[in-house]
């Protein structure tokens, strides 16, 4: 499907049936152009909390086993994967950061504006 197909699709649905599709499939909304940005905005932040989840439960998994290897290189694959869930946690907890800086700066400009205006 063309961006401009999904688009016309798209424009075709209700707002009840715009948010059920985010919700159920953040992952292909996510990154769907033809789609407006507040879907894709509320598509992501979905997948975000999802693949900020099973990394969480990854790195608890992946930390169990090891105390559970028998050999080193048992040891180092697992510590392996134990670095790569954290490095991921470490990506997620940058991109929260990142989307809560904009929030703000966008509530800030808001607030200005609105100032300008009561004059």
């Amino acid at each position: 499907m063309s961006p401009e197909e999904r688009a016309e699709y798209w424009s075709a649905q209700s707002d009840e049936q715009k948010r059920h599709l985010c919700d159920t499939y953040p992952e292909l909304i996510g990154n769907a152009d033809g789609v407006e940005a507040w879907a894709r905005d509320r598509a992501n932040r979905l997948n975000l909390d999802a693949k900020e989840a099973r990394a969480r439960e990854d790195l608890a998994r992946y930390e169990s086993y090891w105390t559970k290897a028998r050999t080193n290189e048992d040891r180092y694959l697992i510590g392996e994967k134990i670095q790569r869930a954290k490095s991921d946690l470490a990506a997620y907890e940058k991109i929260r950061s990142t989307l809560a800086n904009a929030s703000a700066s966008k509530t800030i400009s808001m607030a200005r504006r609105e100032s300008l205006f009561r004059y």
